[in-house]
């Protein structure tokens, strides 16, 4: 989703661009600062906008499940933070071990899809932004102009420019979703020094509490 919306984004704003300096080039009506003439909008204009609106709406919903999975793998990654200390306390090291192990592969996760989220949102907002202008720049030209004087029509219209690069951004193959692990791998045979220090510091913080605990 998140790759695809991407597309989308960059692909509008390049075709859009061009389209509109196409139209100020062409542009013979008598407000020669027009960015938009009414007869290039294209019948479907509308529609194709809609779609847009539609691809907002399901970006801001990929960004809640988003947050959704961060909000899971912070709290797998708690549980098995408490997991890690109720093994000292039993004295099982190895499955303390274990469980930090893992710890570390879901914050590391985490970390990963937060990254993808704010990122995500960056794309969003300037989505909303283009076509919220698009939008306006529409509007002003269907107020501004009157389109039946025209004899011929235009060779390319706004609507053909959003459908093409629409479709074009939502070609398969062309765009990879982000994939996001929720399930953590096993763990590693061998743990890395980062654990055993881990062990030490949580062994010593464990220690304290029990002997202020007995004080």
């Amino acid at each position: 989703m998140s790759g695809l919306f991407q597309k989308i984004n960059t692909l509008l704003k390049a075709r859009i661009d061009s389209f509109l300096e196409e139209d100020l080039r062409l542009s013979r009506q008598p407000d020669e600062n027009a960015l938009l003439t009414a007869g290039r909008l294209g019948k479907d204009v509308d529609q194709e906008v809609a779609a847009l609106r539609q691809r907002i709406e399901e970006a801001l919903n990929y960004e809640d499940s988003l947050q959704e999975k961060i909000d899971a793998l912070r709290q797998e990654a708690s549980d098995l933070d408490g997991e890690a200390d109720d093994a000292l306390r039993g004295g099982q090291e190895d499955t303390a071990r274990r469980a930090l192990e893992q710890m570390r592969r879901l914050q590391q996760q985490a970390h990963m899809v937060e990254a993808d989220l704010v990122q995500h949102r960056r794309t969003t907002a300037e989505f909303i932004e283009r076509v919220n202008v698009l939008e306006g720049l529409i509007a002003e030209a269907r107020r501004k102009e009157d389109t039946s004087s025209m004899t011929e029509p235009p060779a390319e219209t706004l609507d053909r420019v959003l459908q093409t690069a629409r479709q074009d951004a939502e070609t398969p193959g062309r765009a990879e979703p982000v994939r996001v692990i929720v399930n953590p791998p096993p763990p590693a045979e061998s743990p890395s020094p980062s654990a055993n220090d881990d062990l030490a510091a949580r062994r010593a913080r464990l220690a304290r509490r029990s002997a202020e605990q007995e004080e």
